[in-house]
């Protein structure tokens, strides 16, 4: 009985010294803040979290397909180009088992494709609207046009000028001929080139919009400028449902760039 009841002891360690140990393999997962799906649109200099969902991993590897990597659990997004990204998470347990997930990010521009001059304000008479020094017109009528330009911090902002002299012109339109200095009706001037609005220069305030009036005798004047003090200049909207980013610029006279994502 003994030499019975010990023979099954040995059988019963037997099978369970051979059992092998099962290894639970890591499952890879990650979304677009709270986006699920395998392809992600975002513009450049914007940021989006990406939040790592994956199970049974010890650690984390992060391609996002611009060279740079990360080793965090989640982190922040943000291309400074447009393009097709391929973002890559690599999980790995404790035993070096190891999966991935891969998913594409769309990165668009921000394109201008129409300026629309809202009104158009300059008194003819020199320095007469109380605590403005403004140098305006001092005919009626003048031809108007809208630039851009980078600003300079070598350049002077002493409102209303003229042209930034130090801040190279990135986009100047063409010339609505004999404007009224009182005008409320809308001017669309459409932007068939491409010429792309950076976020990160409207941010900084380095994205210099202008508009300007040249009078009879080709002198030109200073009308609106957003990097002046008191000048309301804002992000109106910034939607990808509708493929929309606008900025607006007002005091006296104001105007509007529309874009679309591309």
């Amino acid at each position: 009985m003994k030499a019975n009841l010990t023979i099954l002891m040995l059988i019963i360690a037997f099978l369970f010294g051979c059992k092998k140990e099962v290894i639970i393999t890591p499952n890879a997962s990650f979304t677009f803040r709270t986006d699920t799906s395998s392809a992600f649109k975002m513009a450049t200099y914007d940021t989006c979290t990406l939040f790592n969902n994956s199970v049974n991993s010890d650690s984390s590897f992060w391609d996002l397909g611009n060279g740079n990597i990360s080793r965090d659990k989640n982190l922040i997004l943000t291309y400074t180009n447009s393009g097709m990204y391929l973002v890559k998470l690599t999980v790995k347990n404790k035993e070096g088992v190891e999966t991935s997930v891969t998913k594409k990010v769309f990165v668009l521009d921000r394109v201008l494709k129409r300026i629309i001059i809202k009104s158009v304000f300059w008194d003819t008479i020199p320095n007469s609207i109380p605590n403005f020094n403004a140098v305006w017109p001092t005919s009626s009528k003048a031809d108007i046009f809208v630039q851009v330009q980078k600003f300079s911090l070598s350049d002077s902002i002493v409102p209303y000028s003229g042209i930034l002299p130090n801040s190279p012109v990135l986009y100047k339109s063409p010339i609505i001929q004999n404007i009224s200095n009182h005008t409320t009706t809308p001017i669309v001037i459409d932007v068939p080139n491409k010429f792309i609005v950076d976020k990160k220069m409207v941010l900084d305030r380095t994205f210099a919009i202008s508009l300007m009036a040249k009078d009879s005798s080709n002198v030109v004047y200073n009308l609106l400028t957003n990097i002046s003090s008191g000048v309301n200049f804002v992000i109106f909207q910034e939607s990808f449902a509708n493929n929309k980013f606008v900025l607006q610029c007002s005091l006296f006279s104001s105007l509007e760039f529309d874009c679309d994502f591309e």
